[in-house]
């Protein structure tokens, strides 16, 4: 009974291996053809990328200034920052702090679309933002 079972076990052991064998590289076994399948989907080429996006034009810095200002004797100062190109002759400019150059008295001016540096409007002196001369 002994040598019987031994038999039986070893021809199971066989069985087992034939099957496990036959499927990784047997050829003709459906797990084989989905393994190739797997394979040649894992090392085909790429699809080529579509093209860049266009690039927004790049900042451009403004530097400091001191601009006249019919209520500020000493004019303005306008401290230097960056403005993004925004359209045909438009810029987006950032929330600035402006400061009366002779009083001190400094006012924040909102952020938004402008025209060219040289073709702005006169900041109106921080004092009359603040609600007169004498503050």
């Amino acid at each position: 009974m002994r040598a019987d079972g031994l038999r039986h076990g070893a021809t199971c052991g066989f069985v087992g291996v034939a099957l496990i064998l036959l499927q990784l590289g047997g050829g003709g076994t459906p797990t084989s053809r989905a393994i190739d399948q797997v394979k040649a989907r894992a090392s085909r080429p790429l699809a080529p990328l579509p093209p860049a996006p266009a690039t927004s034009p790049s900042p451009v810095w403004v530097p400091d200034r001191i601009v006249p200002s019919p209520f500020a004797p000493l004019g303005v100062h306008i401290p230097g920052h960056w403005e993004q190109p925004y359209g045909v002759g438009q810029y987006y400019v950032p929330p600035l702090v402006v400061c009366d150059q002779a009083r001190g008295v400094c006012d924040t001016l909102p952020g938004g679309v402008q025209g060219p540096v040289d073709q702005r409007p006169i900041p109106v002196d921080p004092a009359l933002i603040r609600g007169g001369i004498g503050q």
